[in-house]
């Protein structure tokens, strides 16, 4: 088995097949001092500040850099560090890890970036980007999704796509209306609960119902829950969606505009299934919703606005396959599915009168339990006067 790497990107690490127990980065400097350390991120700083400064057509920021605190000393007057730098393309983004190499001018002189050696590139975030949307009109629709079933005599669909397919659906239309019948059991009892104490919040008349499915979920619902699809221009929407469509538009432009960045995810697995049905009420910001996942222990979810989720059950698939209750709580979330954290151990350093300055070795041990090409994480950092993540 080979050695397994592991490389930090935006929100992806790439690693190898096997456990994972070493850092990505450049081995950490134990002596550097604090007034070198600043001396050399200056550089550093500057190329990330001139980065961020970069726009394009939309006059977006699409570039941003991001660089290690751990140098690696070549000689006096040269160190080496990691730098990663992020690129923005409508609806796809690259991440390129370079080693910079930082040489001193002259004995007390300012570093400077003398060279860069590209390391690796990772191209597999996408999000949906405005504009490539797609206009349908059908004749009827009906869903039926683990007891929710939604129906519509005829109306109007926009397709939204992420790498060139659907993942995104949002329809109104005639007699727009939804039923759901969660299982016979306490789920069924509490539900039945809420619709007589809070009837307005579950049995209403739906403006327009929001589909988010993976790329099999979605070609699928087009091919089985409508009939007399066919294609239609943006000024063929009915009053919902234009108006809907208007106000997506403009606040995903802005955000765009605010954080060139956001949106990004990476896609779906070839095996995994993920419908989320969002049902809005007629002249009220008032929704409910049911989630089915199948990586989920418990695949089926109902929520809604103001309850968050309310319930969650096992599918009618899971219902009939005969699998005992045992093994059925012994079901991983999907998460801990790819992979489990075994240790975390390492020390970590504060300065006390150099209060910015800050030391960390910190060693983790996770194994993966599958093959893997990505592995979804969250780096938390604290800031001045805030913490972030």
């Amino acid at each position: 088995m080979n050695q397994p790497r592991f490389l930090l990107f935006l929100g992806v690490c790439l690693m190898a097949w096997g456990a994972v127990a070493s850092p990505p980065v450049l081995a950490m400097e134990n002596d550097i001092p604090f007034a070198l350390q600043q001396r050399l991120e200056e550089p550093l700083q500057a190329r990330v500040k001139s980065l961020l400064r970069e726009r394009n057509d939309l006059d977006n920021p699409y570039k941003r850099g991001a660089f290690s605190r751990s140098f690696q000393k070549i000689d006096d007057s040269t160190y080496q560090v990691s730098f990663n730098l992020d690129t923005a393309e409508g609806g796809l983004m690259t991440t390129q890890r370079f080693l910079y190499t930082l040489k001193l001018d002259a004995a007390g002189g300012a570093w400077r970036i003398a060279g860069k050696e590209l390391q690796d590139t990772f191209s597999g975030l996408y999000r949906r980007d405005p504009g490539d949307e797609e206009f349908r009109k059908f004749d009827s629709f009906k869903l039926e999704l683990e007891r929710l079933t939604v129906e519509a005599a005829g109306g109007n669909l926009i397709i939204d796509n992420c790498d060139g397919k659907p993942e995104y659906l949002i329809l109104s239309g005639e007699n727009l209306a939804y039923q759901f019948d969660p299982p016979g059991d306490q789920v069924g009892i509490l539900y039945d609960v809420l619709k007589k104490e809070k009837i307005k919040d579950f049995v209403f008349t739906p403006e327009r119902v929001t589909i988010y499915c993976d790329q099999h979920a979605c070609a699928e619902l087009l091919a089985s829950s409508f009939t007399g699809l066919r294609p239609a221009t943006r000024a063929d929407m009915g009053n919902v969606l234009k108006n809907y469509y208007s106000e997506y538009l403009h606040n995903l432009r802005e955000n765009r505009h605010k954080n060139g960045f956001s949106g990004f995810h990476l896609p779906y697995k070839d095996d995994r299934r993920n419908v989320t049905v969002v049902i809005k009420r007629a002249n009220v910001d008032h929704r409910v919703g049911l989630d089915y996942d199948n990586k989920e222990p418990r695949e089926v979810t109902f929520f809604a606005t103001d309850y968050g989720p309310l319930f969650s059950y096992y599918s009618r698939e899971t219902q009939n396959s005969g699998i005992s209750s045992y093994d059925l709580e012994k079901r991983l979330d999907l998460q801990s599915r790819y992979y489990d954290l075994e240790a975390f151990k390492g020390t970590v350093e504060l300065g006390i009168e150099e209060s910015q300055r800050m030391r960390a070795d910190v060693t983790f041990t996770m194994v993966t339990r599958m093959p893997l090409t990505e592995v979804r994480f969250n780096l938390a950092r604290l800031t001045r006067g805030r913490s972030a993540s």
